[in-house]
């Protein structure tokens, strides 16, 4: 899905060995800028090859993961790279069956990513003016296709997250984590049958 903040409408696709965030009047769809990269991914059922998750603006920034696991942080008004990361290769993620669906989540100064690396993080926590990894999250479950979602509950800030997925053997679960420390206050495993 596209995002949308005042005049400017951001969204990632893409075209043959490119992934491409694009910026357009979000109602004359005037082009206002694109950044594109390489991607090799193909979807090992040859559904599509993606991106699948969505944009998200904070301000004066936009934050995209393609479907590699590519991290960026743009500025909104100009498309320039102000800061990036490889996910798959800093965590040594392997390439689920579709690639990178989540959509990562702004909570304070923190861009939250479901990363689902072996062995964990399964979560991890990003300045986003920086980039820099704040915290990690889990060990148990690697990664899913689930945004991470905030909430308050009992008047604290949690952050929940559907981590796992996997089929063989069947793991994964929902976890509640702390925002600010990346504390988890449970991990409660659930596997669809």
């Amino acid at each position: 899905s596209p995002a949308i903040a005042g005049e400017r409408l951001v969204f990632l696709h893409r075209l043959g060995t490119e992934e491409i965030v694009e910026c357009l009047h979000a109602e004359t769809a005037a082009s206002r800028w694109q950044f594109r990269y390489p991607t090799d991914f193909e979807d090992r059922y040859g559904y599509n090859n993606g991106p699948r998750s969505s944009p998200v603006i904070d301000g004066e920034r936009v934050y995209t993961m393609g479907a590699e696991t590519k991290l960026h942080c743009l500025d909104l008004a100009s498309g320039k790279v102000m800061w990036k990361r490889d996910l798959r290769a800093e965590y040594k993620v392997p390439q689920d069956f579709f690639g990178t669906a989540a959509t990562p989540l702004i909570e304070g100064q923190l861009l939250i990513v479901n990363v689902g690396a072996p062995r964990g993080p399964s979560v991890a926590a990003f300045d986003k003016n920086t980039g820099r990894e704040v915290w990690r999250a889990g060990r148990e479950w690697g990664a899913s296709y689930a945004s991470p979602v905030p909430a308050a509950v009992h008047g604290r800030r949690r952050i929940f997250v559907f981590a796992g997925g996997e089929s063989s053997p069947p793991a994964g679960g929902l976890m509640s984590i702390d925002p600010a420390t990346g504390g988890v206050d449970f991990a409660f495993p659930w596997r669809s049958r």
